[in-house]
């Protein structure tokens, strides 16, 4: 919560956010180290959650980050070990960022990752398996500022996805 040090959990409201009094943290019990980037909740199972940030980790300079993804399947309650990061491109500056699941499906999970390179294209990615593994499906050498996966709707049953640059604009897949 605001002002309060040291405070790296996520905390969950059960009452249309009067109180806030349920404090989570994904990962090892003791870690204080974590920032969080997103958090995102399945439109099609309220119970799955996933989280993405990073931590600081030792390394002399103080600025070395470990990126982490996290499901949960209870609605926040619990969290499973870190997710595998395999299929994304990661650099020292990157962020991970869930932008958008499936609404009919929770195990279809989209991610964007800022400054792929430590510069400034970023890259969008799918996983179909609950964040077990990526895909790279888009790659821009400018800055995604809007991503959007909407329902199924077209013939082939897949989702349309909507993604805006400030420099390209909007681009839309059917596929």
């Amino acid at each position: 919560l605001h002002g309060t040090p040291a405070d790296f959990k996520i905390y969950k409201s059960t009452d249309d956010g009067a109180t806030f009094p349920i404090a989570v943290k994904p990962g090892e019990a003791g870690d204080a180290n974590v920032y969080w980037s997103s958090l995102m909740v399945a439109p099609s199972n309220k119970q799955v959650v996933y989280v993405s940030g990073f931590r600081f980790v030792p390394d002399g300079s103080g600025t070395k980050r470990e990126h982490l993804v996290f499901r949960s399947d209870d609605g926040g309650a619990s969290w499973g070990a870190a997710l595998p990061l395999t299929g994304l491109t990661l650099a020292q500056n990157s962020q991970i960022r869930i932008v958008g699941i499936a609404s009919d499906a929770a195990k279809h999970v989209y991610a964007r990752v800022d400054v792929i390179d430590n510069t400034t294209t970023d890259a969008l990615y799918v996983s179909d398996n609950s964040g077990a593994s990526w895909n790279e499906i888009r790659r821009q050498p400018d800055r995604f500022i809007a991503f959007i996966a909407r329902a199924a709707t077209n013939p082939q049953g897949k989702h349309d996805l909507i993604a805006v640059t400030t420099k390209f604009g909007p681009e839309i897949s059917h596929d």
